[in-house]
């Protein structure tokens, strides 16, 4: 593929054509700065489409040399005959292997790769060639991330989202996708909380035969959320906690009842009364706590006290 160098006037350019692009960063602020300073040490990468040209890459550059005032910009310009094949490979290979590209930069090339390598062996063996996932399967996945919405696609950029999730995402719809990423947001969930509520609503709305959406919109998860007296660590308590409610009923009663009578008990803090795992199954657990021997002795009457209360033998009658 041969280059030619140009100046060009930026007004030339069709910045609307992002069939190349890679790069999901817009902001040009240190790229402007650099420019100024330094000048434009990389030149764009163009392909002449009749009197405009298409960017093959420099999206960045070229809106940091607008944002400077620039009438026109040195570029590398593709002789007019390069077919669209070359032009894919080369607007990777400037991305790809100039540095680390994130899931959805991934997620772009891979898709403009399999514009023009339509057999997997040939997407594969390209894509490895180019620093990108060689492995048919994970291509398959990464593929996915570019069908999800713009919020989520922003969240996986942002490391906030990780693969695993997103592709449970796209199984949704889209509008049910945005609330999770709203929430998500909202709440700076940790991964392990963004599994537990996403698993939560799932179960419930294949439950009650409802939509992901419906749950997500019920009038007592927008009240917590809009909350204004509640961080974002409370509000995760409480919407964690309204879930739990719907999902497990049950559970949410016994644990209650449990905890109301355990307060009847009076067993102290180095005293503990441990339930079985969800409440299912008799096996109960007693740990206790000494720094002596007179505390131990303690501990084995407040134990014998507790075999005689009426409170325990309903906690083991199951209330």
């Amino acid at each position: 593929m041969r280059f030619e160098n140009k100046i060009v006037s930026l007004s030339s350019l069709d910045l609307s054509d992002h069939t190349f692009r890679i790069t999901t960063d817009r902001s040009v602020v240190e790229l402007t700065e650099s420019l100024n300073s330094l000048g434009l040490i990389h030149p764009p990468l163009l392909m002449e489409k009749g009197r405009m040209f298409t960017v093959l890459s420099g999206f960045r550059r070229i809106q940091a040399g607008q944002d400077l005032g620039w009438p026109d910009l040195p570029a590398r310009v593709a002789d007019p005959g390069t077919e669209k094949t070359e032009c894919a490979l080369v607007a990777i290979a400037d991305n790809a292997l100039q540095r680390q590209l994130n899931l959805i930069e991934v997620s772009r090339a891979l898709n403009l790769l399999a514009k023009f390598f339509h057999t997997p062996e040939m997407l594969a063996k390209t894509a490895a060639s180019l620093a990108l996932p060689g492995n048919l399967a994970v291509i398959r996945k990464i593929q996915k991330l570019c069908r999800l919405p713009q919020s989520v696609q922003e969240l996986i950029v942002a490391e906030t989202v990780s693969l695993s999730m997103a592709l449970d995402l796209e199984k949704i719809s889209h509008e049910a996708c945005i609330a999770y990423a709203e929430i998500f947001s909202k709440l700076r969930l940790s991964l392990s909380k963004q599994r537990e509520i996403f698993t939560l609503v799932k179960e419930i709305a294949m439950r009650e035969d409802k939509d992901n959406l419906a749950i997500l919109a019920e009038a007592e998860i927008s009240r917590i959320l809009s909350d204004e007296n509640l961080n974002h660590t409370q509000k995760t308590q409480k919407i964690r906690f309204y879930l739990k409610q719907r999902r497990f009923p049950v559970l949410v009663e016994a644990k209650g009842k449990f905890e109301d009578f355990k307060r009847k008990l009076s067993l102290g803090n180095n005293f503990q009364l441990i339930p079985p795992p969800d409440f299912e199954g008799n096996q109960y657990a007693i740990r206790l706590n000494f720094d002596n021997l007179d505390e131990l002795k303690s501990h084995r009457s407040a134990l014998t006290g507790l075999i005689e209360h009426n409170h325990f033998n309903k906690i083991l009658n199951g209330f």
